[in-house]
Protein backbone atom coordinates (compact mmCIF):
# COMPACT_ATOMS: atom_id res chain seq x y z
CA UNK A 1 0.00 0.00 0.00
CA UNK A 2 1.11 3.54 -0.60
CA UNK A 3 -0.45 6.46 1.26
CA UNK A 4 -3.60 6.70 3.32
CA UNK A 5 -5.51 9.57 4.91
CA UNK A 6 -7.77 9.49 7.94
CA UNK A 7 -10.88 11.49 8.75
CA UNK A 8 -11.45 13.35 12.03
CA UNK A 9 -12.51 10.07 13.71
CA UNK A 10 -9.26 8.33 12.76
CA UNK A 11 -10.86 6.16 10.11
CA UNK A 12 -9.26 5.73 6.68
CA UNK A 13 -11.04 7.83 4.07
CA UNK A 14 -8.57 7.55 1.19
CA UNK A 15 -5.86 5.13 0.11
CA UNK A 16 -3.49 5.57 -2.82
CA UNK A 17 -1.01 3.04 -4.17
CA UNK A 18 2.22 3.57 -6.07
CA UNK A 19 0.49 2.21 -9.19
CA UNK A 20 -1.87 5.20 -9.10
CA UNK A 21 -4.87 3.15 -7.94
CA UNK A 22 -7.02 4.89 -5.35
CA UNK A 23 -9.82 3.85 -3.01
CA UNK A 24 -12.06 6.19 -1.03
CA UNK A 25 -14.25 5.42 1.97
CA UNK A 26 -17.19 7.25 3.55
CA UNK A 27 -18.67 6.79 7.03
CA UNK A 28 -21.91 7.75 8.75
CA UNK A 29 -22.04 9.59 12.09
CA UNK A 30 -21.95 6.29 14.00
CA UNK A 31 -18.68 5.33 12.30
CA UNK A 32 -20.17 2.68 9.99
CA UNK A 33 -18.48 2.47 6.61
CA UNK A 34 -21.20 3.43 4.15
CA UNK A 35 -19.28 3.62 0.87
CA UNK A 36 -16.14 2.09 -0.60
CA UNK A 37 -15.22 3.21 -4.10
CA UNK A 38 -12.40 2.77 -6.58
CA UNK A 39 -12.08 3.06 -10.36
CA UNK A 40 -13.94 -0.22 -10.95
CA UNK A 41 -16.64 -0.52 -8.31
CA UNK A 42 -18.76 1.35 -5.74
CA UNK A 43 -20.07 -0.59 -2.73
CA UNK A 44 -22.74 1.05 -0.58
CA UNK A 45 -23.92 -0.28 2.79
CA UNK A 46 -27.03 0.68 4.76
CA UNK A 47 -27.43 0.14 8.51
CA UNK A 48 -30.46 -0.25 10.75
CA UNK A 49 -31.14 1.70 13.96
CA UNK A 50 -28.89 -0.67 15.93
CA UNK A 51 -25.94 -0.12 13.54
CA UNK A 52 -26.28 -3.58 12.01
CA UNK A 53 -25.56 -3.80 8.31
CA UNK A 54 -28.97 -4.10 6.70
CA UNK A 55 -28.25 -3.95 2.97
CA UNK A 56 -25.25 -3.84 0.63
CA UNK A 57 -25.32 -2.85 -3.02
CA UNK A 58 -22.51 -3.15 -5.53
CA UNK A 59 -22.33 -1.09 -8.69
CA UNK A 60 -19.65 -1.95 -11.22
CA UNK A 61 -18.37 0.87 -13.40
CA UNK A 62 -18.08 0.18 -17.11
Amino acid sequence: MGNSAANSHGRDCHEAWESGAQTTFAYDEAGNRTTTENASVRVTALYDGLNRRDDVSTKYKV
